[in-house]
């Protein structure tokens, strides 16, 4: 009765059927267990790996091996994780090769990206990946990632190819990994296929195959990482200063996910990003100063739990965009004899320029005087010192804004300033930034 008894709790605790369970006694007796027969005598050689198995049947998703790719569950980058992870339809940066390379074709410049993630679990990621556009090919990325945790670490490699045609673009990724668990090591083959369409209406429409081919594993067993299909779409507005992402994930053998994020930036300079990543709450924001910028996620574990996870992003883009603004001069009098100043933009992208808009504010932020177009800005403009309504401006310092968004819909922003004094006679002077 007693070996009963340990018998229902093991299949209990390990979510066994009844068909075959192994009891064995310190005792060395023999038992019969749904028809099989064990030997009077086990030894710890073939103890150790039934342990084990049974081990790893108990690990939850966020463990160690319930699928040896669980890892990755986490996610890579903090700008995708404090989204919801809901990024399919928006990777545009280093990190689409794990998302979906399909959103290289749209990457037009050359990026680097480092990323460390903090999990609750105690373990830690470490990813490095770049980009590299080639005229006629489209655009490489190639990037690696090293995870450690309990009694277990991960490296990966990857090489992906985005190609744009049109007004959609398609892209594959091809990565190995090496994994160890315990006394356990292997090495695993597999490639992604990712596909997005572009140019309606301001959404982006995707769908990513991950593992199309199934890295396999042999640990203690041959494990897999399972097929995953991912739709995605993202919907920008205001010239892509909000970004609104949904993402429908279906993984072999699990249930459907939702994923939602939204990225709204309120300057240039500023994002602050939210999400849901099927049940669980996600956070960050993004800092950036010409071509640098700096990502930060937090997520919780579930919906009810006090246990974060975190990550870092940081990074540079160069090579995209070719700015500048000249001002003469740089005092003038719009009551006096010097009544205009004169501005130069120099504005250009590497692969073309979508919108542009120019801007003059006054000391406290307001606007005074707005242009805005599509595709190159002007070369110059002539500012009277007149507000919109005919007005003449107050004396102070202003400011002159030039941003340009590139086709890939990244932002680019230069300013200078000028100043109004109209007691000021007409001075020789000359300020310029590029």
């Amino acid at each position: 009765m007693r070996h009963d008894n340990d018998l229902n709790s093991i299949r209990r605790n390990f979510g066994l059927k009844s068909a075959e369970v192994h009891l064995v006694s310190v005792e060395s007796r023999s038992y019969a267990i749904s028809g099989i027969a064990l030997q009077k005598e086990v030894t710890m050689k073939h103890f150790k790996p039934l342990v084990l198995s049974l081990i790893l049947l108990s690990c939850n998703a966020f463990g160690s091996l319930n699928s040896p790719s669980d890892y990755l569950n986490y996610g890579i980058g903090a700008r995708a994780v404090s989204m919801g992870k809901a990024f399919a339809g928006l990777s545009n940066d280093p990190t689409a090769l794990y998302w979906n390379p399909a959103g290289l074709a749209r990457v037009y410049n050359n990026q680097l990206a480092v990323v460390y993630g903090s999990n609750s679990d105690k373990s830690s990621m470490y990813f490095a990946g770049f980009t590299q556009p080639i005229v006629y090919f489209g655009t490489f990325a190639a990037g690696g990632i090293y995870y450690t945790g309990t009694n277990e670490t991960a490296s990966g490699a990857y090489l992906s190819l985005g190609k744009e045609f049109d007004s959609w673009g398609m892209g594959v990724t091809l990565k190995g990994f090496n994994q160890s668990v315990s006394n356990y090591s292997a090495f695993g083959f597999g490639a992604d296929m990712g596909v997005s369409f572009y140019d309606l209406d301001s959404i982006t429409l995707s769908a990513v195959a991950t593992n199309l081919i199934k890295p396999n594993l042999l640990l203690d067993v041959a494990r897999a990482y399972p097929l995953t299909i991912r739709g995605g779409a993202c919907m920008s507005f205001y010239d892509h200063r909000i970004n609104f992402t949904v993402d429908i994930e279906k993984r072999e053998n699990a249930d459907f996910s939702f994923h939602g994020g939204l990225e709204y930036k309120p300057y240039p300079y500023f994002s602050l990003r939210g999400g849901i990543d099927h049940t669980v709450p996600t956070a960050g924001f993004g800092l950036s100063s010409g071509n640098y910028f700096l990502d930060y996620s937090i997520t919780s574990t579930s919906a009810y739990s006090a246990d974060y996870s975190h990550q870092l992003s940081a990074g540079i883009r160069f090579g995209s965009f070719d700015m500048g603004i000249k001002v003469t001069p740089k005092i003038f009098s719009p009551a006096g004899r010097q009544k205009t100043v004169d501005i130069v933009f120099i504005g250009s992208t590497r692969y073309g320029t979508k919108t542009w808009r120019i801007v003059i504010r006054d000391e406290k932020g307001n606007i005074v005087k707005k242009l805005e177009g599509k595709n190159n800005p002007p070369e110059s403009f002539v500012w009277d010192g007149k507000l919109e309504n005919g007005d003449l401006v107050k004396n102070g310092e202003y400011e002159i804004e030039l941003m340009l968004v590139d086709k890939v819909n990244e932002t680019q922003l230069v300013t200078n300033k000028v100043t109004v004094d109209t007691g000021t006679a007409t001075p020789d002077a000359e300020l310029e930034i590029q």
